[in-house]
């Protein structure tokens, strides 16, 4: 009896060390990794004018709910004519290791110009998995977002190649589906694909894909969101050639959000303020180089002093570019102060069925669904 109950003990302590304490813990999640295939045919103006309102906010809020997350976003294009015959008029717009601004400018600057009439999006999802840089570690999630509609039958066959190779690579395919009518025959087309990938498709109505705004407390935090802005444009100090085009680039996406509504540049000014551009932007601003990298004297100056400070000794030049930085630090914990007063104000809305969502929401909906928690 007691080599019996000693041979069921130790084959329970194996059974134990096999399952729960030698059993690795999946590993949590780092990044997360989302192509946007889109279509820029005429038909897709307000799609494109709502991805361009909203694109900041689907950083700022991914970030806000998971700060140590980092969100990768990648852009292909399909059925523009421009985009050019012999690549079937898809494109690869920006990448995921291209900075946001890159994406933005293009939707914020490109006209919709001709569409045709197959949109060859079997070839936009060939070119999504070819071309793009996707992370192969086990802790990234990564999906390929389409948002348009239309006739797939062209490249249908392809593109279920597509996605039989993305499940191989654990890319899942998510469809958003900007409904005209009721009755769609290619609707089917779509949903059979994003089935196939374990995605889902989400029908979204073109009248709702901007929001409806918000209210007069969020937009009164948005105008001093703005206003701060100032400060913090005044306390960077570009050096040569590279830092004075960076300046003027900057300047440049912020006069197109501008254009888009506050909504937009105050978003934007919010993700400007965040760690991730903090820490990208920090290889030609002066105040970083000085402050961070403990950089000053003849090293500093061969950089490109503005002219303004050239007389300054290495004192009193170390001690303006302190002050510059403590200056817009200042001015940027007060803009993401605004900011979560926002989401705050903005969460205690009643809640609308998620196809009369705006587009940000619906893309960041989607993301969630995929298993990455956003609260």
């Amino acid at each position: 009896m007691k080599i019996r109950l000693k041979i069921l003990f130790f084959t329970f302590l194996l059974f134990f060390l096999q399952t729960g304490f030698l059993h690795e813990s999946p590993s949590p999640i780092t990044k997360v990794q989302v192509a946007l295939v889109l279509d820029f045919s005429k038909s897709a103006e307000k799609t494109l004018e709502a991805l361009s309102k909203n694109y900041w906010e689907i950083f700022n809020d991914f970030h806000a709910d998971l700060p140590n997350v980092r969100l990768e976003v990648a852009l292909v294009g399909y059925s523009k004519q421009s985009f050019g015959k012999k690549s079937h008029y898809v494109k690869l717009i920006s990448n995921f290791n291209d900075a946001p601004d890159h994406a933005f400018e293009f939707l914020a600057t490109t006209e919709i110009g001709s569409s045709v009439s197959e949109n060859h999006v079997g070839e936009a999802l060939q070119l999504a998995m070819s071309k793009l840089k996707w992370d192969k570690t086990s802790n990234v999630k990564k999906q390929i977002i389409t948002i348009g509609n239309g006739p797939i039958n062209g490249s249908y066959a392809l593109a279920k190649k597509v996605i039989k190779k993305a499940n191989n690579k654990n890319i899942q395919l998510n469809c958003l589906y900007v409904t005209y009518k009721k009755d769609d025959k290619n609707h089917g087309y779509w949903l059979k694909l994003a089935e196939m990938s374990g995605g889902v498709l989400k029908n979204m109505v073109p009248n709702y894909l901007n929001g409806s705004g918000s209210d007069f407390l969020t937009a009164v935090n948005d105008r001093k969101i703005i206003e701060e802005n100032l400060y913090i444009k005044e306390s960077y100090v570009p050096f040569g050639d590279i830092g004075i085009y960076q300046m003027a680039n900057l300047r440049l996406i912020e006069e197109r959000c501008e254009e888009l509504g506050d909504r937009t540049l105050a978003s934007r000014i919010e993700f400007k303020c965040s760690p991730y551009y903090q820490g990208k932007q920090n290889n030609w601003d002066l105040v970083e180089r000085c402050v961070l990298l403990d950089e000053i004297g003849e090293p500093l100056r061969a950089k490109g002093v503005p002219a303004e400070m050239s007389e300054l000794t290495d004192v009193e030049l170390e001690t303006a570019l302190t002050v510059k930085w403590i200056e817009r630090n200042g001015s940027a914990s007060i803009v993401k102060s605004l900011a979560k007063a926002n989401r705050k104000t903005l969460s205690e809305f009643p809640k609308q069925p998620l196809y009369k969502n705006d587009l940000g929401k619906t893309i960041l909906a989607v993301i969630k669904k995929s298993g990455v928690q956003l609260h």
